[in-house]
């Protein structure tokens, strides 16, 4: 050496020594060095992209689906009636009162009803009469979807006519948006049909009937009912505030009861997705990419071991490896979020942002193990073992 260094085109200086005994490496080198070994197949990039990408894929569906599960359970709960609660005591409730529970926190839907004067008596139907309820805005909205895990809004001609139970349109022939004759003369508009099946819920008053709006004015109600979801912890103390007055009879008194015991007084989803086996596919995908990245370089321990030896520095090695390990790890990214993106777009449910944020954490944790597994595995590279590498390769 002559005290200065030349540079060679992969921009090694001096070859792989300077004129201090110590090795140094552009990174221009570093990244042709580390371009020129993915594509001449030395660091088995593609193997390494599709076990990573396979096992990213397995652990976002097995989180998607869990969290689909427990959507589902929740969704289930709710329309099932098992979240709508009911407070009883005939002529004693207030419907203003209540119908401003629909504001409450928690509450979808809020409505009460009471016994109407009449009962319809369609003509195709001439022997049997429809029992006919006063139902309040709030009380049809309710019942319009008594069997999903929401309420939508209605347009103001929906809240005209009757809605008629699924039951009731069925035995009287009686269809939506059409006038339906009585037998007394007349017709009456069917605005809606309700569903309520005979799932477990309280089918006595309202399976076979017909809803006519009436609006909430007066103190005279026979129940207040409330859908919620999630349950407000006071659901009941809201429900007696409904009550207008009280009886003066003793044996009088509100009678509080959900509209469906069948699924459990409560559904604590927060519990189901604490307890889900697909919570531990961050940590399960972070050791796997840890494992390949540890793998990949110890697969090259005696040509990395070689290159120290020919005066290649330590972190020169380390960024070519981190480089390299990069490029089919990210590989594999691509296709674990394309497989987000595709498991995203069938969600049903609510909190999306929650949904991708669990999902997400697969793809990023496998990325993070398998850098730490790349930077372990080149620290154990020791140049002085490059003989043990070589009689065990």
């Amino acid at each position: 050496m002559n005290g200065h260094n030349n540079t060679n085109d992969d921009g090694i200086d001096g070859g792989a020594i300077g004129s201090d005994g110590v090795g140094r490496m552009h990174l221009r080198g570093v990244l042709g060095e580390a371009w020129r070994d993915i594509a001449s197949g030395t660091t088995h990039a593609a193997l390494f992209a599709m076990v990573l990408a396979v096992l990213m894929v397995a652990g976002c569906v097995m989180e998607a689906t869990s969290l689909s599960h427990i959507d589902a359970e929740r969704s289930s709960f709710v329309a099932s009636g098992a979240s709508t609660y009911v407070l009883t005591y005939s002529g004693h409730v207030s419907a203003t009162v209540c119908e401003r529970l629909g504001d409450a926190q928690g509450v979808l839907a809020a409505g009460a009803v009471r016994q109407a004067s009449s009962r319809l008596t369609m003509a195709k139907l001439p022997s049997t009469t429809v029992p006919t309820w006063d139902a309040t805005p709030g009380a049809i909205r309710l019942f319009a979807s008594s069997d999903s895990d929401s309420a939508p809004q209605l347009d103001a001609v929906d809240y005209e006519g009757v809605w008629m139970s699924q039951q009731a349109a069925q035995a009287t022939g009686s269809a939506v948006h059409t006038e339906q004759p009585l037998a007394g003369g007349g017709t009456v508009q069917v605005s809606g049909v309700y569903p309520f099946p005979d799932d477990g819920r309280d089918t006595a008053n309202f399976s076979y009937a017909a809803l006519q709006a009436v609006p909430a004015q007066s103190d005279g109600f026979d129940a207040c009912i409330v859908k919620t979801w999630p349950v407000p912890s006071d659901v009941e103390s809201l429900l007696m505030y409904t009550v207008a007055r009280t009886s003066g009879e003793s044996s009088s008194y509100p009678a509080m009861s959900q509209l469906n015991a069948t699924e459990g007084s409560q559904f604590h989803p927060e519990n189901e997705f604490a307890g889900r086996v697909s919570a531990w596919a961050p940590l399960v995908l972070g050791i796997a990419g840890l494992l390949l990245g540890f793998i990949c370089v110890r697969l090259r321990r005696l040509e990395l071991a070689s290159a120290m030896h020919c005066g290649v520095p330590k972190v020169a090695m380390m960024t070519q490896m981190l480089v390299e390990s990069a490029v089919w790890a990210l590989a594999a990214a691509v296709i674990g979020f394309a497989a987000i993106a595709f498991l995203r777009m069938g969600w049903t449910g609510d909190d999306l942002a929650a949904v991708d944020d669990d999902l997400l954490r697969v793809p990023v944790a496998a990325l993070a193990g398998v850098c730490v597994g790349v930077f372990v595995a080149t620290l154990c590279v020791r140049e002085k073992s490059m003989f043990r590498y070589f009689k065990n390769r």
